[in-house]
């Protein structure tokens, strides 16, 4: 059997809405039916594995709204988490723990996110021009700056503690060889893209992940949103067709 590994948001995940919604901290993202179709058919001949930058409460609401897909595992908070089954116990981290509340008491003013295990997320209010460099500064005066990473995502604050990598969080998850892969963030998928047998992304991927895709003989999209994820999962059946080996 395959083992398939998809990232979510921006490869089958997107905010244009359309006919399944999964809920969000503000709003929600949306997967088409078709999409969700396509995932049940893969889920059934395929291990069908999840790679994202979401945390486990998020993936539990794609996961309800997708009770006929039979995934067979996850890989959250890009690698930091790692589990077979989302029903399993969340783990708390004493550092993270301790860091999480500090920030609460000191950045009074920020909104904090709930539910990561590893991660920190974090919203700094708008009066905050440049929060990532706020919160590298705070970081060094506590003298942690050696043992925290920021990184700023559009509007959201993460930090973490160690270099976020997929492809460890599927090692760690018992995945030994990805067959099939697909993901659109440099940043963030290019660790698993790298190592997978038959790499794909969607065209509105960076060129540099284009680049990496098309150098490994991949399969490189032509469609933009709910579209690109049809495309691409139906390369993935076609591949899966041909007895792939």
């Amino acid at each position: 059997m395959l083992t398939i590994v998809l990232d979510l948001d921006g490869t089958i995940v997107f905010p244009d809405e359309a006919e399944i919604a999964i809920p969000g901290r503000s709003r929600p993202t949306f997967i088409s039916a078709e999409t969700g179709d396509r995932l049940k058919r893969i889920g059934h001949r395929a291990n069908l594995i999840i790679a994202t930058a979401r945390n486990g409460a998020s993936v539990s609401g794609l996961c309800r709204a997708l009770p006929e897909v039979a995934f067979g595992g996850f890989v959250l908070e890009c690698g930091l988490v790692w589990r077979r089954r989302l029903a399993d116990p969340f783990i708390q981290h004493h550092d993270r723990e301790q860091l999480a509340i500090r920030l609460r008491k000191h950045l009074i003013d920020w909104e904090h996110v709930p539910n990561y295990e590893r991660m920190i997320c974090s919203l700094a209010p708008s009066h905050i021009e440049d929060p990532q460099t706020h919160m590298q500064v705070l970081l060094r005066e506590w003298k942690l700056e050696d043992r925290w990473q920021v990184h700023q995502e559009r509007h959201k604050t993460f930090l973490y503690p160690q270099t976020l990598c997929k492809h460890g969080g599927l090692s760690r998850l018992g995945v030994d060889t990805i067959d099939i892969a697909a993901g659109d963030d440099i940043v963030y998928d290019r660790s698993f893209l790298e190592a997978a047998r038959y790499p794909m992304c969607p065209q509105s991927s960076s060129e540099f992940l284009q680049t990496l895709v098309r150098g490994r003989d991949g399969f490189i999209g032509n469609r933009e949103g709910h579209a690109a994820a049809h495309e691409l999962l139906s390369r993935i059946e076609e591949v899966i067709d041909s007895d792939f080996s």
